[in-house]
């Protein structure tokens, strides 16, 4: 179930009854018979005949939902968030292009526009 379990790497750990650690995608149950074939693998590319092996599947605790992380960065505090789609792929774009920020900037330039424009008037009527 989920997604495709993959090995993305192997380390050989010990020596002393070789133990070989092998980094797995997600968390999950290897099917016996997936775990004999990485055995017989091993053991038909290196000389270990009668040397017991120990197999370790290790990987890394699922992550959380980024949506949720996001929320609580703009100031909730539930653990699990309902918020409406317009709202979280505003967030998921980079700051300079969110609505606010963009309203804040076109507001911020044409205050400038016109205090430059009063100044040349002004200018204009003194001169």
């Amino acid at each position: 179930r989920g997604p495709r379990l993959k090995m993305q790497y192997a380390t050989q750990h010990a020596t002393e009854s070789p133990t070989f650690v092998f980094r797995m995608n997600r968390q999950a149950e290897m099917h016996p018979s997936v775990v004999r074939w990485v055995e017989r693998t091993l053991r038909s590319h290196w000389p270990f005949d009668a040397t017991p092996l120990r197999l370790v599947f290790k990987s890394d605790p699922p992550r959380r939902r980024r949506r949720n992380a996001l929320a609580r960065a703009e100031g909730a505090s539930s653990r699990f968030v309902k918020m409406p789609k317009k709202k979280w792929r505003e967030l998921q774009k980079p700051f300079w292009q969110r609505e606010k920020f963009v309203a804040q900037v076109r507001e911020r330039n044409r205050e400038r526009r016109r205090a430059s424009q009063e100044a040349r008037r002004a200018a204009a009527a003194a001169g």
